[in-house]
């Protein structure tokens, strides 16, 4: 069984200084990243291959929208094949992650994979200032605290 962790957060919040640290706790299991980049290049995925674990990267818009939905449910049928102990999903700050469950829990196209949480990270300095003024984020947000 592939445990699966979501890591999710609001643009400069800290996600992939987060996820280093966070991937110390798994250092004798086997790993894979998975990264997405809303741009279309990725930053994130080439500081963490410098890590030696195997990473998938996805650009170019949101995971969990249709746009790229496909490449991730494609991905991450070809990570588990592999069989790794942990995957985590590192994904863009401009993603929102309200249907990841649903994803997930298709069993019959991700058999193997236990969906263990999600970490939404943010920037306490800034986030009054975002919350107040993007009602995206406001309803992010609160369904991250209630649902995950």
């Amino acid at each position: 069984m592939s445990r699966l962790y979501l890591i999710t957060g609001f643009l400069g919040a800290g996600k992939t200084t987060f996820l280093k640290q966070f991937m110390k706790q798994f250092s004798s299991e086997r790993m894979h990243i998975i990264v997405n980049e809303f741009g279309k290049e990725g930053i994130d995925g080439e500081l963490l291959s410098e890590l030696g674990i195997a990473l998938d990267e996805i650009n170019n818009g949101s995971i969990f929208c249709s746009c790229r939905l496909d490449k991730f449910e494609n991905v991450l049928q070809q990570v588990l094949q592999e069989k790794p102990d942990v995957i985590i999903v590192e994904a863009s700050g401009l993603s929102d992650p309200t249907n990841v469950k649903k994803i997930l829990n298709q069993r019959e196209k991700f058999p193997g994979l236990e969906y263990m949480g999600c970490v939404c990270l943010l920037d306490a300095r800034q986030f009054p200032k975002v919350y107040e003024t993007a009602v995206v984020v406001k309803n992010r947000f609160r369904y991250q605290i209630c649902c995950f």
